[in-house]
């Protein structure tokens, strides 16, 4: 071990031997590194071992970051260990992904390995996206759900879409789903026609409105009449307003005198 790791590893106090470490590690030569990474694991304060680990990440190669999933991987709090994953995944190649979606699957809270999900949505290779949306399928909290969803659809091939409204219909709050499909918008080739009856099931009149008023811009000319005709059924005018503020751009001509009657 090069002399100036050997003076860090006689430090006792292991804050500053953490410290020394992450101050050290902007100014030694790569052929250190793994003997910075060999003192991290010898930590035994666990968030002051994630610390380190957090810190040196950006500064070690690619080689070295299985070494570093298996300290994650020995973090005994699982909310720390989702926690140190989510910082770790943007350092991350491509090869070690799977990896990274294997210790999410044994970290058992979703509301804690949901969040490395979401950090990594953007990152994840195509063979790995089924799994995924196993895992998201999992999640009983459907807000947590939707997002989780919501930050992945982005990146799905046009095949797995039919897989997230699969996902979308098994939600029980139709203003929820609505809010999804809303979503989606941009990567259907056009919304569903059922996207208004789910509107038709929102009881409270504020979200009614709020969800046509959100879908109206994107429905296919063919669902305006029906669009119109949930308008007519709002019972607050304030929330008529609401929705036909961007409904009147979008309206045939023939459609006004209907309009005019609200």
């Amino acid at each position: 071990m090069p002399r100036v790791l050997a003076l860090v590893e006689k430090i006792r106090d292991e804050q500053i031997r953490t410290h020394a470490l992450e101050s050290l590690a902007t100014y030694l030569p790569k052929t250190f590194l793994p003997g910075v990474l060999e003192l991290v694991g010898q930590i035994q304060n666990e968030k002051l071992r994630i610390q380190a680990l957090v810190s040196l990440a950006i500064f070690l190669p690619e080689k070295m970051f299985p070494g570093i999933l298996e300290l994650a991987e020995k973090i005994q709090d699982e909310r720390l260990r989702a926690q140190t994953l989510k910082s770790l995944a943007q350092y991350l190649p491509e090869e070690l992904l799977s990896r990274l979606l294997d210790l999410v699957k044994q970290i058992h809270n979703p509301y804690d390995w949901a969040g490395v999900i979401r950090c990594q949505a953007a990152y994840l290779p195509g063979e790995l996206l089924p799994g995924v949306l196993e895992l998201i399928e999992q999640i009983q909290d459907e807000q947590l759900r939707v997002r989780t969803l919501d930050s992945l659809v982005e990146n799905l091939p046009e095949v797995m879409l039919l897989r997230v409204l699969g996902l979308v219909e098994q939600i029980h709050d139709t203003y929820e789903q609505v809010e999804v499909f809303w979503r989606l918008e941009k990567y259907l080739p056009e919304l569903p026609p059922e996207v208004l009856t789910l509107v038709e099931q929102i009881h409270d009149d504020w979200q009614r409105a709020q969800a046509l008023a959100r879908l109206v811009p994107c429905l296919p000319e063919v669902m305006l009449p029906r669009a119109l005709g949930l308008l007519e059924q709002l019972q607050d005018e304030d929330n008529c307003v609401i929705v036909l503020l961007p409904m009147v751009t979008r309206l045939q001509p023939v459609m006004l005198p209907q309009v005019l009657k609200l």
